[in-house]
């Protein structure tokens, strides 16, 4: 007989070749999970897990502040007497913003639509709301620099609380 026979026995059995494949299936799908699992470090350094409530909140208080501070550059930006200078750092922070926070926002569309978002993208979110939670606090320092603007003050008092946002 040949070596190549079709009649010759195989030199794995096929079923031991199924659970080989199997397990080359697997492997990814497992270390996929493991990375999942391991959490995340907020911006300040603190470890959630991914299956926390600590996470979920945490998420929520990032999409949140965000929200506002989308808000806050809104009005900052109608300001006539901003300088160019100005106007080009609110607008890079609110880039900035709408990039880093754009999973996080997905998420909230999907749920305010009745759509579950899904482990993957859920995953996802978790993994960058950190970099949202930064590009939050480099908004935050921005306004908080216009803010001794007059004309920024002024925008901020005729919007009223909302604008002014909870800063503690």
């Amino acid at each position: 007989m040949s070596t190549g026979s079709p009649w010759q026995k195989p030199a794995v059995a096929p079923r031991a070749a199924r659970r080989a494949g199997a397990g080359r299936t697997l492997a990814p799908l497992l270390a996929l999970a493991l990375v999942g699992c391991t959490g995340v470090t907020t911006a300040g350094g603190q470890r959630l897990s991914i299956a926390s409530e600590e996470l979920r909140t945490y998420m929520e208080a990032v999409f949140r502040e965000q929200n506002e501070l989308l808000t806050e550059i809104a009005f900052a930006t109608d300001a006539e007497d901003l300088s160019d200078r100005d106007r080009r750092a609110l607008e890079a922070a609110e880039e900035s913003l709408l990039i880093e926070c754009a999973v996080l926002n997905d998420i909230a569309a999907a749920r305010r639509d009745g759509r579950r978002p899904g482990w993957v993208r859920g995953s996802r979110a978790s993994r960058r709301t950190p970099h949202c939670e930064s590009a939050a606090a480099d908004a935050r320092s921005v306004l908080d620099r216009l803010h001794g603007s007059p004309a920024i003050r002024a925008r901020a008092a005729e919007a009223g609380p909302a604008s002014e946002g909870n800063r503690d």
